[in-house]
């Protein structure tokens, strides 16, 4: 939960510094490595190589991630319509809420829905586990009824962080 915390506040932080004509990555990697040291310091339970591997791993996984990724997405997606914004959609008497990680626009005015998820596991499973996937379809509801429009696509994005293995990622 810390890692994925720490990478979507990158994530959105890296989109709202695209809104602002001005993305300092050095300072969002930075922040997010910060983050995940001092929360498992405070924790006490992981060894300070282990502190350090986290928040290295985060670090490097957000400025590949902005290097490597973010212009091809934004030439995609040119225009961005909400980052992490709350919307909601009454099914019945339930009320369903969710917070998309990215909400977009591409070249041929689509909405399309793009869900960011940290990943230890590149298996067909796991991709394959979206098709179903009740948080996923549920957001994409939402965001047809806040932006009263249909959603062109879901585009979910896996950000691979490898796996653990003898104490080590």
């Amino acid at each position: 939960l810390l890692f994925g915390s720490a990478t979507h506040t990158g994530l959105a932080s890296i989109a709202q510094g695209h809104l602002g004509g001005n993305i300092d990555i050095d300072v969002i990697a930075a922040t997010a490595a910060m983050t995940v040291v001092e929360f498992l310091r405070k924790d006490g339970s992981k060894s300070e190589d282990f502190v350090k591997e986290q928040a290295t791993l985060v670090e490097g996984m957000l400025r590949g991630f902005y290097r490597h990724l973010w212009p091809k997405l934004m030439e995609q997606y040119p225009k961005i319509l909400a980052i992490e914004q709350e919307m909601s959609y009454k099914y019945h008497s339930l009320l369903f809420m969710a917070k998309p990680d990215l909400v977009v626009v591409n070249k041929g005015d689509g909405v399309v829905y793009l869900e960011f998820k940290s990943t230890s596991s590149k298996k067909d499973e796991w991709i394959n586990s979206w098709n179903t996937a009740v948080q996923l379809h549920a957001t994409g509801r939402a965001i047809e009824d806040a932006l009263g429009e249909p959603l062109e696509a879901v585009q979910v994005i896996g950000l691979y962080k490898g796996w653990q293995s003898y104490g080590k990622q």
